[in-house]
């Protein structure tokens, strides 16, 4: 299947199946909430400005993506390390 099929694939199914879409937005937004709470954990911050945040979006995407393909298959990337480059 080329990319192009499996993307419009995937956007029917978004827009035609509630729960599917419903699924993939609770699994975005909870990749967000465990990154959030494991920043402030880890550089012990009770409240974020917009870089923390912005740091934040980054690993939550990143962990998104490790969830939804095998994550025995991507390398272990830092997307900081990507943004710096």
């Amino acid at each position: 299947m080329k990319t192009s099929d499996a993307y419009e694939h995937l956007i029917n199914e978004l827009e035609n199946d509630n729960s599917y879409r419903i699924s993939w937005i609770s699994n975005l937004a909870m990749c967000y909430i465990d990154s959030e709470k494991s920043y402030k954990k880890k550089h012990n911050k009770k409240y974020l400005n917009n870089n923390d945040k912005h740091i934040i979006s980054n690993d939550a995407a990143n962990n998104f993506l490790k969830l939804m393909f095998n994550k025995k298959r991507l390398r272990k990337i830092k997307i900081q390390d990507i943004l710096n480059s």
